[in-house]
C-alpha cells in the first residue's frame, strides 16, 4: 500500500454577508449565498461590506411596569428626532427616546432626613437653588419633619448637591420636629409639576359674579380664561347660564369670578354675561378637564397607600376626584410615583398581539378585531409657568375612530321672505263676492293665466271657499280692467269673499307662469375637514322665479364650526347653493350644485372592528372585520375615519368599499401602503388600482387583483426598498413582494437558506431598521431575535441570530425608532433576576465600533456611570445577578449586585460601564476547495487560522471537527491590557484530522470584533 499524499491548500473566504446558512444547504456550494455564509452565529451582525460584527450592548432604559405580565413596543416616529419607542402593557401606555424614559416631572428621592441640622438629603443630586418652591410626597399620612403634601415649601439653603433645608412661603426656617419612615418620600420642583387641582365648589350668584359659598378659595388662575361648566341639583342655574355649556372664567378675588361666552373675552373682559337672576337649587362650578390633562393633587386627603400625588384626565370633563378614597381609571387615572409620564389603555397584555397600527404625522392608529380602532393623537399641553423643558408635557390622547366626527348638524329656520312684484286689491263687501277690485280702481295689469301669491294685510284674513285662509297662489280666470276673478291652483277652488260686508286688504304678487310653489333646504356644518349630517328638511313656500322674491335662511351656531353649506333640492338631490361662514344666507333663485351634496355616512365601522388599517393617497383605510372578513374600507379624502359618501353622484373624494377575492376564503389581514395599495390576507396578495389609473377613486371604480396566493400570518409586513417583506402563513417563512410588479408573481423565499431559523417556530413582531445598517428584525417565539441585512439591489440578504444575556433571557418586543443619534432598536427582554421574572426596556448600542477601550461597553442592560473617580457603582436594576464592569477601559469582575444596588470596584474609575457578559460566536461553513469533489469526503487538518480584523481584540479560535473542540487564544498579553487592532492575525490552532474542519470563532469579552475575511491553511490527506 503507498503512503498518505499531503497537500497544504489555502482555503479564503472574503465575506459573510450570505449570513447563517442551514446544514440543508451544505451541499450547495455553487449557490453565491452559500459561498458567502456561515454555518452558525450568535450575537453577530452581517454588515453589507461582507464582514460580521459582534451586535452592539443592551443599554437599560427602565424596568417594565407590569413585571412578567407581557409587554409590547410600537413604534410613534413623527421624524428624524421625534419619535419614541411606546411601551404597550397591561392597561397603560410609556414612552422611551434617547435612551430614557418620558417623564410628567422629575422627583428627588430622598435618602435620610437629619433632625439636628433640619436637612434632608436626596439620593441624587437634587439640583435646587435657594427661593426654589417644591413639593413633598410620600407613602403614608406620617410624613417626615412632619410636613404637610398640600403645602408649598422653599428651599432655605443647599449645603451640598444632595442636602437642603426648607421655609415656608414667608420665609421662616422649617424646623424638622419628626423622622418618621422614608417610604417613596420625594420632593419637586414646583415649576416643574402641573396644575394644582382644582376641586368642584358651591357657588351662588352675587349680581353679575359668581361667588363660592362660605368664601372657599376657587382656584381659578388669577390670568383669567380658564374653560368652567356647571352642574345643579335640585333647581335650575341662573339664566342664562346652561348645563352642558363651557364658558370662561375672569378672576375677580379668590372666592368670586365672572362668566364669558370665550377665553377671548374673558382676558379682554368683553361680553360679560350678564345674570338675570339667582336660579334655584344648588350650583356647582368644576374646572373643565380634558383626556390627557395632568393635575396635581397634592391637597387632596387621600392616598395613604401611595406616594402619587399626580392624576392624568382619562374622558373629558371627568367627574370629581373623590375625597375619601382613590379614584376608579373611570374618570381618573393615578400617576407613577417615578415621575414616569404614563397613559391608561383599556387594553390588556392579551389584545396586544393582535395590535395593528399605522401613523400619519401625530395621529397613530390602531385596531384589533375585538374591540374599536382608536387613535393615538399627540397634541401639546401648556407647561407650567417657569418649567424649562416641553418634553415633559408632551401629551398623549385616545379618540375613537369616528366614521362620522364631524361637528353636530345646525338647526335651519326661515328667517323671512320677499314675494316680488304685487298689485294691492280689496274684497269686494258686496255682491258679486267673487269679483275682487284692485287698489285705486285702475287697470290691473293682470291676464288670464297669471298666478301670484295672494297675502293678507297683517292682522286679518281673505277667507275663500275651499280654503281655511291666504295667504296662498292663485290663478287668475277672469279679468276686466280693474276687476279680476281667481281660483286656487291647488283643488282649482274659486276664490269667493266669505265676509261679506268686511273690505279686507290684500296682495297679489304676480309669479309669471311657473307653478313651482316651495323649494326645500338642508343646511351642514364644517369643521377641520368634516362636514356634518344634513339637517332637518325646511320646506319653505315661495316662487323665487318672481324678480324679487327670495328665502332668508338662518341656522344655529355650532361649536368649532369654521364654515356652513346650504343646500337646495332640486331633482330629488340637493345641491349646494351657498358656503358661507355667517349664520344667514338668501336664496334668490340660486341653482343648485350637485357636483356638491350633502354628505350621507357609513357608520359600518361603529359596529365592526377592523383588525387592519393604513394611510394611502390621503385616505386611512381599514379592513378585515369579523363580519366583513373580505371588505376594506378608504375614508373620505383628507381624513383620518370620516367614511362619507354622496347619493345619487358619487364624488372622487367619498369613502371607498371594496370586497376583495382570493382562490381561497381570505381574511384581511393587513394593508400596506407603498407605491400603491395592497390587501395582505389569510391567503393572498391583492393589490388595490384604480381602473386605468393609479388613483383610487369610488366614481372611476376599484380594480382589485390577487398576484399571488402565498397568505401572511399576523405579523407586520415591512416596506423595504420597493419591496413587502411578510411572514408566510402556511410555513413561518419570510417571504418577498415587489410593491410595484403588475403581473402574478411567485413571491421568492428569502428564508430557505437558513429554513433552520424558521421551522418549528414562529414569528411574533417585526421591525425595520434602515441605517446605518439595513437590517429586519423578527422576534421568534422561542425568545431569539432574528436579523436579515436586506440590500436587495446588492444581491444581499444574510440572516443572523441574537440572544440576550441573562439568566432564562428571552426577547419579547422590539421596535425601531429614530432617535436623535441615529436609528435604535428597542427591546423588552424578559430574564430572571434575583429570582424573580422581570421585564426590562433596553436599546441597542449604535451599529459602529467604539475606538478606545474606555468607551467599549459590550453588555446586555448595561448602565454606564461617569464623573468623578468612585469604587461604588450602581447597579439596582440587577440585584443578586453576576455581572462584569469595563472600568476606564479595563474588564473587571464578576461582581455580584448588592441588596443596595451597587457593586464595588478594586480600584476607582471614572467611566464605568455595568451590565450582564455575552457572547459572539461564529462558525465556518465546511471548506471547499478546487480540487476533485471540492475537498468533500476527504481528510483535513487546519494548522492556522488567519483572519483579517477591524478595531478588534480579546477573541479566540478554535477548529470544530469530528474529533471535537480544541481553543487557543490569541490574547498572549491578558484581557486586562488589550489593545484594539486592524490587521491580518494569524492564530495557530491544535487541529486534527477529520472530515469536517470548521472553525469557531469566539468572543466573551465587552469589546468589540469585527471579521473582514478568513483564511485557513488547510492540509489535505491524513490517516
Amino acid at each position: 500500500m503507498g503512503s498518505k499524499v499531503y497537500t497544504n491548500r489555502k482555503v479564503y473566504t472574503n465575506a459573510f454577508s450570505g449570513g447563517e446558512i442551514s446544514p440543508l444547504m451544505f451541499g450547495h456550494i455553487e449557490d453565491e449565498g452559500y459561498r458567502s455564509g456561515f454555518a452558525r452565529g450568535r450575537n453577530m451582525l452581517v454588515l453589507p461590506t461582507g464582514a460580521a460584527q459582534k451586535r452592539p450592548q443592551f443599554d437599560f432604559v427602565r424596568k417594565c411596569k407590569t413585571g412578567a405580565s407581557p409587554v409590547r413596543l410600537f413604534p410613534f416616529v413623527y421624524g428624524d428626532g421625534d419619535a419614541y419607542a411606546m411601551e404597550w402593557g397591561t392597561n397603560h401606555v410609556r414612552f422611551h427616546a434617547d435612551g430614557t424614559t418620558l417623564l410628567y416631572a422629575t422627583p428627588r428621592p430622598v435618602a435620610s432626613v437629619d433632625l439636628s441640622a433640619d436637612t434632608f438629603t436626596t439620593v441624587a443630586a437634587h439640583s435646587f437653588s435657594v427661593d426654589d418652591e417644591v413639593r413633598i410626597t410620600h407613602k403614608g399620612t406620617s410624613i417626615p419633619g412632619n410636613l404637610s403634601t398640600g403645602t408649598t415649601y422653599k428651599i432655605e439653603t443647599v449645603p451640598s448637591s444632595t442636602t437642603f433645608s426648607l421655609k415656608d412661603s414667608g420665609g421662616s426656617h422649617i424646623d424638622l420636629t419628626t423622622n418618621s419612615t422614608i417610604d417613596e418620600t420625594s420632593f419637586w420642583k414646583q415649576s416643574e409639576l402641573p396644575r394644582e387641582y382644582v376641586q368642584p365648589r358651591q357657588v351662588t350668584r352675587n349680581v353679575s359674579n359668581i361667588d363660592t359659598v362660605a368664601a372657599a378659595p376657587h382656584g381659578l388662575a388669577t390670568t383669567h380664561g380658564d374653560a368652567i361648566f356647571f352642574t345643579n341639583s335640585g333647581g335650575t342655574l341662573p339664566p342664562p347660564l346652561q348645563l352642558s355649556t363651557i364658558y370662561y372664567a375672569r378672576y375677580v378675588d379668590a372666592d368670586s369670578f365672572s362668566v364669558f361666552p370665550t377665553r377671548a373675552d374673558a382676558i379682554a373682559n368683553t361680553n360679560q354675561i350678564v345674570l338675570a337672576g339667582a336660579g334655584a337649587g344648588t350650583h356647582t362650578f368644576h374646572l373643565a378637564y380634558y383626556q390627557g390633562d395632568i393635575v396635581w393633587g397634592g391637597s387632596l386627603s387621600i392616598l395613604a397607600a401611595t406616594s402619587s400625588r399626580l392624576f392624568l384626565v382619562v374622558e373629558d370633563l371627568p367627574t370629581a376626584i373623590p375625597t375619601a378614597t382613590l379614584p376608579t381609571v373611570t374618570d381618573w387615572f393615578q400617576m407613577p410615583a417615578d415621575g414616569v409620564y404614563e397613559i391608561y389603555t383599556s387594553l390588556g397584555a392579551s389584545a396586544l398581539a393582535d395590535l395593528n397600527y399605522d401613523q400619519s404625522l401625530d395621529v397613530w392608529t390602531h385596531c384589533k378585531p375585538q374591540s374599536a380602532a382608536f387613535t393615538l393623537v399627540r397634541e401639546t399641553a401648556t407647561a407650567p409657568s417657569g418649567s424649562s423643558t416641553t418634553l415633559d408635557y408632551t401629551k398623549f390622547v385616545f379618540r375613537r375612530v369616528d366614521p362620522q366626527p364631524g361637528p353636530p348638524a345646525p338647526t335651519l329656520t326661515l328667517g323671512s321672505q320677499e314675494f316680488g312684484e304685487y298689485y294691492r286689491f280689496d274684497t269686494n263687501s258686496a255682491a258679486p263676492l267673487d269679483e275682487f277690485p284692485t287698489d285705486g280702481a285702475t287697470d290691473s295689469g293682470l291676464i288670464l293665466g297669471d298666478i301670484g301669491y295672494v297675502e293678507s294685510s297683517v292682522g286679518s284674513g281673505l277667507a275663500v271657499t275651499g280654503l281655511d285662509d291666504t295667504p296662498g297662489f292663485f290663478i287668475i280666470t277672469t279679468t276686466t280692467n280693474n276687476v279680476f276673478k281667481m281660483r286656487t291652483i291647488t283643488g282649482g277652488f274659486e276664490a269667493v269673499n266669505q265676509l261679506p260686508g268686511t273690505t279686507v286688504s290684500a296682495s297679489f304678487r304676480r309669479v309669471g307662469s311657473s307653478s313651482k310653489t316651495t323649494d326645500s333646504y338642508v343646511v351642514t356644518a364644517l369643521r377641520d375637514g368634516d362636514e356634518s349630517l344634513a339637517s332637518s328638511v325646511l320646506t319653505v313656500t315661495n316662487n323665487l322665479e318672481v324678480p324679487g322674491s327670495s328665502n332668508v335662511l338662518t341656522w344655529t351656531a355650532v361649536t368649532g364650526a369654521q364654515r356652513y353649506r346650504l343646500y337646495k333640492l332640486i331633482d330629488a338631490a340637493y345641491g349646494l347653493i351657498i358656503e358661507t361662514d355667517l349664520l344667514t344666507a338668501t336664496d334668490d333663485n340660486i341653482g343648485p350644485d350637485l357636483a356638491t351634496q350633502p354628505p350621507t355616512f357609513d357608520n359600518t365601522l361603529d359596529t365592526q372592528y377592523p383588525r387592519a388599517t393604513a394611510n394611502f393617497q390621503q385616505r386611512a383605510w381599514f379592513g378585515g372585520t369579523d363580519s366583513s372578513p373580505r371588505t376594506v374600507w378608504g375614508s373620505k379624502t383628507g381624513t383620518t375615519s370620516t367614511m362619507s359618501y354622496h347619493v345619487p353622484t358619487l364624488l372622487d373624494t367619498d369613502r371607498i368599499e371594496v370586497k376583495v377575492a382570493a382562490r381561497e376564503r381570505t381574511l384581511v389581514r393587513h394593508i400596506v401602503s407603498a407605491s400603491q395599495l395592497w390587501v395582505m390576507t389569510s391567503s393572498a396578495e391583492i393589490k388595490l388600482t384604480g381602473q386605468n389609473t393609479d388613483v383610487l377613486s369610488p366614481v372611476i371604480g376599484i380594480d382589485a387583483r390577487a398576484l399571488s396566493q402565498i397568505g401572511c400570518t399576523g405579523v407586520r409586513p415591512i416596506v423595504a426598498n420597493s419591496n413587502i417583506l411578510f411572514v408566510g402563513a402556511k410555513n413561518n417563512h419570510i417571504y418577498e413582494m415587489p410593491a410595484q410588479t403588475l403581473q402574478i408573481v411567485d413571491p421568492p423565499d428569502l428564508s430557505i437558506r437558513a429554513a433552520h431559523l424558521f421551522d418549528e417556530f414562529t414569528t411574533e413582531q417585526s421591525a425595520q431598521q434602515e441605517a446605518p445598517v439595513p437590517v429586519e428584525w423578527y422576534v421568534r417565539s422561542d425568545g431569539a431575535l432574528l436579523g436579515m441585512t436586506y440590500m436587495p439591489e446588492q444581491n444581499i440578504r444574510g440572516w443572523h441570530v441574537h440572544e440576550a444575556a441573562g439568566t432564562d433571557a428571552e426577547i419579547q418586543s422590539v421596535c425601531v425608532i429614530p432617535d436623535s443619534d441615529g436609528q435604535r432598536l428597542y427591546a423588552v427582554i424578559s430574564r430572571t433576576i434575583n429570582s424573580a421574572t422581570v421585564l426590562h426596556v433596553e436599546r441597542m448600542g449604535r451599529i459602529s465600533q467604539p475606538t478606545e477601550l474606555v468607551d467599549c461597553r459590550y453588555l446586555d442592560s448595561c448602565v454606564t456611570y461617569t464623573g468623578t473617580a468612585t469604587t461604588t457603582i450602581p447597579a439596582a436594576h440587577l440585584v443578586g445577578e453576576p455581572v462584569y464592569a469595563v472600568a476606564d477601559g479595563a474588564l473587571k469582575g464578576p461582581f455580584v449586585v448588592s441588596a443596595g444596588g451597587t457593586i464595588t470596584l478594586g480600584t476607582a474609575a471614572s467611566t464605568v460601564h455595568v451590565g450582564l457578559l455575552f457572547t459572539a460566536t461564529l462558525r465556518s461553513l465546511p471548506p471547499a476547495m478546487l480540487i476533485e469533489g471540492y475537498g468533500k469526503g476527504i481528510q483535513t487538518s487546519v494548522s492556522e487560522v488567519s483572519l483579517r480584523v477591524d478595531n478588534s481584540c480579546g477573541f479566540s479560535v478554535a477548529v470544530y471537527s469530528d474529533d471535537g473542540i480544541a481553543r487557543r487564544s490569541w490574547a498572549a498579553n491578558g484581557i486586562d491590557n488589550l489593545s484594539l487592532k486592524s490587521r491580518d492575525i494569524p492564530v495557530p490552532v491544535e487541529g486534527s484530522y477529520g472530515r469536517n474542519s470548521q472553525i469557531d470563532i469566539s468572543q466573551t469579552s465587552p469589546f468589540p470584533l469585527t471579521i473582514v475575511s478568513m483564511t485557513l491553511n488547510v492540509t489535505t490527506g491524513g490517516p
